[in-house]
């Protein structure tokens, strides 16, 4: 463990604490300036002790679990391409096996604080595999959205990022209508907006809070008094070196590939 995994794991008492652990602190706590109170969560199922290993901690049960959350997201991956391209079950397996192998982003599985990363890549394809289930469903259509709404939220708490959600599956809603065949849609952008955009309503207040809230703890700022650092702003990023424009512009881009 290295870089960020001191300040993510090692020496966060939100996931080392041996005591009970508080939910509170967890969810009102910035780790590193990023807020994602789930992801520390699921570090905290991870917390073990090791006698014989490097600062007293495993980094086993932590990089299992980031390999056992890979493996969903790519049988997920499978599931949301079968769903969208007429069920063309060679296409999925292709996808999910780029997925699965791609090393563009390796260090989502084999880097213990890119937790966030598999973790909420998982509850956004679960998020939009139920928003395409329920633009499909002629029945219990709500239980579909407020699922794909949970898992949206459970999404942001996991990781920022992911408030894109409702713009992806304003983009999904144009490629399906209700039959299992891919379509590009040709409607009245009244009966769009009705038929999709009301429903994401909700989708899209969520990501305006997250949104604003990620760019205040990002400024090392205490969001409407709700949150506390873990440690001092100005302590919580490790110094790298000065970036240039493209370097700036670059870092995000890419990250963005796998959420």
């Amino acid at each position: 463990m290295s870089w960020d995994d001191y300040d993510y794991v090692i020496d966060n008492e939100l996931v080392r604490n041996d005591g009970k652990t508080d939910l509170k602190a967890i969810f009102t706590s910035v780790v590193s300036l990023n807020y994602h109170p789930v992801t520390i969560l699921s570090l905290r199922v991870n917390n073990n002790d090791c006698s014989k290993c490097p600062e007293g901690i495993s980094p086993g049960p932590f990089i299992t679990g980031n390999i056992i959350l890979h493996t969903l997201n790519t049988l997920l991956v499978f599931i949301l391409i079968f769903l969208l391209f007429r069920k063309d079950f060679v296409m999925a397996f292709i996808v999910a096996a780029l997925i699965a192998v791609h090393p563009l982003h390796v260090e989502s599985v084999a880097w213990i604080s890119a937790r966030k990363d598999v973790l909420s890549s998982f509850f956004f394809l679960s998020g939009l595999i139920s928003w395409i289930s329920y633009m499909r469903a002629s029945k219990n259509k709500f239980l579909w959205l407020l699922l794909s709404f949970l898992l949206f939220i459970m999404a942001t708490l996991s990781k920022a990022t992911t408030v894109v959600f409702p713009f992806v599956a304003i983009i999904t809603s144009y490629l399906i209508d209700g039959s299992p065949h891919l379509i590009y849609r040709k409607e009245p952008l009244k009966n769009f907006f009705s038929r999709v955009i009301i429903p994401l309503l909700p989708f899209f207040a969520v990501s305006l809070f997250i949104g604003f809230m990620a760019i205040n703890v990002q400024n090392g700022e205490n969001f409407l008094g709700m949150l506390h650092f873990s440690r001092e702003p100005e302590d919580a990023v490790n110094a790298a070196g000065d970036f240039s424009v493209f370097q700036r512009i670059g870092s995000p881009v890419m990250d963005s590939l796998f959420i």
